[in-house]
């Protein structure tokens, strides 16, 4: 049976995954990396086997990657950083005698990608891909649980504001995305050295994402086209500067308005404007669409 690591168990994706696993996976045939075991002690606890480990020590790497086959590489948070990270963990998990990467990367990965950290995950992707392991590379793109917050304030204030007008996405949903690495990483030798754009069923503008919110819950919505200037003077706005904050709890602080500005430039020239069926070319079933998520979410709400 194949032994599987997957690096970041205790975050929003990794739990994801792990839940997958086990549907079809033993508890003792997995290994789950994260700097936080207490947060997995009830997966401890049936069997499973729970290791710290961090991107940034590779020796804690090593020791708990040794004796598995297959590795799920969640992508690091760490804008700037994180190229180094999942360098430690590539060159741990060869050095510990792992077979195969299954690697979270973006969708619109391209030189000319003005996104600040899309250079980080072309230099990961390399490193990958020349470390002489076999690989799954999933190119990942927005994922679609992002929307409802995002769509926060313009259901609260009436505007959605966004940089142009041309930029087209297929936001994937984290589980769609959890349940192709469950796949990859049981069947590696079928996604040998292989690279996937996983996106949802509809390719959509940001103007008819609006639409939808403001359908959905029956709020009007103005769609406003600001400049890039315009758009991180809206976030200073509302809080949140260029740089990247270790230690914020949300989200667009944590990112910075230089990571999130130029990503909408990249959605309008087209970078992330990509339809795919890998969903269904790998899991046999078809990708959750936006529309049914967000109404999920209302629901839950």
């Amino acid at each position: 049976m194949t032994k599987i690591v997957v690096n970041g168990a205790s975050g929003t994706l990794g739990k994801l995954v792990v839940s997958e696993l086990l549907k079809t996976v033993a508890p003792e045939n997995l290994t789950l990396i994260t700097r936080s075991p207490d947060k997995l002690s009830d997966l401890a606890a049936k069997g499973v086997r729970v290791c710290r480990g961090d991107y940034r020590d590779p020796e804690s790497l090593e020791a708990a990657y040794a004796g598995n086959d297959t590795m799920l590489l969640i992508s690091s948070i760490m804008v700037g950083r994180r190229v180094q990270e999942h360098r430690n963990a590539i060159e741990s998990a060869k050095k510990s005698g792992i077979k195969h990467i299954v690697y979270t990367s973006v969708a619109g990965v391209h030189p000319g990608n003005p996104t600040v950290s899309a250079g980080d995950h072309i230099e990961s992707e390399r490193d990958l891909i020349e470390s002489g392991l076999s690989y799954t590379i999933f190119r990942d793109q927005t994922y679609s649980e992002m929307f409802t917050p995002m769509a926060q304030s313009a259901l609260m204030g009436g505007v959605w504001y966004q940089v142009g007008d041309k930029g087209k996405i297929a936001p994937v949903s984290r589980q769609d995305i959890a349940r192709c690495a469950a796949v990859c990483l049981q069947e590696p030798t079928k996604h040998y050295r292989v690279t996937y754009e996983l996106t949802g069923p509809d390719l959509l503008s940001f103007r008819e994402i609006s639409h939808m919110f403001s359908t959905l819950y029956n709020r009007p919505i103005q769609y406003e086209i600001l400049t890039p200037d315009e758009m991180h003077e809206k976030f200073a706005s509302w809080g949140i500067g260029r740089d990247v904050q270790e230690d914020a709890t949300n989200p667009g602080v944590f990112w910075g308005s230089d990571e999130l500005v130029s990503a909408y430039v990249a959605f309008d020239e087209g970078y992330h404007n990509i339809l795919s069926h890998h969903v269904e070319f790998i899991t046999g079933q078809k990708p959750v669409s936006l529309q049914q998520l967000i109404e999920e979410d209302k629901a839950a709400l």
